[in-house]
């Protein structure tokens, strides 16, 4: 444990397991799993911020290359800080308000699994093997992505980030996959990002338009479309 207000939480793991408290509780399992899987030789312990939100949508999210600024979140996680090596793990207070101790667990259990996999891989290894093979080691449903439907099948196009390799699929043709040079990294805070579309190899430099159906490659060809 590191910082204070998450020191002054700390009590015996089975006092701290039975606590009401989600930040008190997510604290005390990630705690449980470091000593237990001594996940330190992965990502210290020291560079994992946990925080807990009231979001509407996604049960946890773990951000990487960020700390957080405050532990408790309404709906937007807004108060972090770039840090290289850290990673921000928040999970969903609604879960534990609603009666679901096991869901709120799996949760904290699959965050910190993305946490750890940054640490040992360089990337959160999205939801793949190794990902999954530290999900079950810290007893995490492998299965889960937290009540979302997966439609990595029906991925047409890709955005990511050429600096901390994050991945995220689109079906359509949105404003994000046409430009991606306007846009930001929303794990590392990396600008410009690229995209591609489904069977191509991903992008190593940033704002690369890799799309056959698109008229330009990079923001000066879309510039230039514009004026034409």
């Amino acid at each position: 444990m590191r910082k204070e207000d998450e020191s002054a939480v700390q009590q015996s793991s089975t006092q701290q397991l039975q606590e009401d408290d989600s930040l008190k509780l997510m604290v005390a399992e990630v705690d449980r799993l470091y000593n237990e899987f001594s996940l330190d030789e992965n990502l210290p312990r020291e560079k994992v911020w946990c925080g807990v939100s009231r979001n509407d949508g996604r049960n946890g999210v773990c951000k990487y290359d960020k700390k957080l600024t405050k532990r408790r979140f309404n709906k937007h996680i807004t108060q972090t800080e770039t840090k290289r090596g850290h990673c921000a793990i928040v999970v969903n207070e609604k879960i534990l308000a609603q009666g679901n101790r096991d869901g709120f667990i799996d949760t904290v259990r699959h965050e910190l699994a993305h946490a750890i996999c940054y640490g040992k891989y360089g990337s959160s290894q999205d939801h793949n093997a190794n990902w999954k093979e530290m999900a079950s080691k810290l007893g995490a449903d492998s299965s889960s992505y937290h009540n979302k439907r997966d439609r990595s099948n029906e991925y047409k196009y890709y955005i990511t980030c050429p600096n901390c390799s994050m991945k995220a699929g689109r079906t359509k043709r949105s404003k994000v996959i046409k430009k991606p040079f306007n846009r930001k990294c929303n794990n590392c805070g990396h600008s410009p990002l690229s995209s591609y579309e489904k069977g191509q190899n991903k992008p190593k430099k940033g704002g690369v338009v890799e799309i056959k159906s698109i008229p330009w490659n990079n923001k000066e060809e879309w510039i230039a479309e514009r004026c034409r």
